[in-house]
C-alpha cells in the first residue's frame, strides 16, 4: 500500500514537470514570428549600406547608421 502512494505521488509529480514544460513550449511556439521577412529586410539594408567603399566602416557607425535606417 505504502509503495503505491510513493509511486502515484512520484507519477503526480512527473506530470506536473512535463505539463509544466509543455506549456512553456507551447507558449515559446507562440511567439515565435511566422516569417523572417523582418530578418531579412534588415540583412538586405545592411546589405545596400556597407558597401565596398564603406567596408572600412567601425561597428559602432555601422550599427548607428542601421538603427537610423531602419527607424
Amino acid at each position: 500500500m505504502r509503495d503505491v502512494s510513493e509511486h502515484l505521488k512520484t507519477m503526480a509529480a512527473f506530470h506536473h514537470d512535463v505539463f509544466s514544460e509543455l506549456t512553456l513550449l507551447t507558449k515559446l511556439f507562440l511567439v515565435i514570428p511566422v516569417s523572417s521577412a523582418t530578418a531579412e529586410r534588415s540583412f538586405a539594408a545592411m546589405r545596400r549600406l556597407k558597401t565596398y567603399l564603406r567596408s572600412t566602416m567601425s561597428t559602432e557607425r555601422l550599427n548607428s547608421v542601421m538603427t537610423l535606417h531602419v527607424h
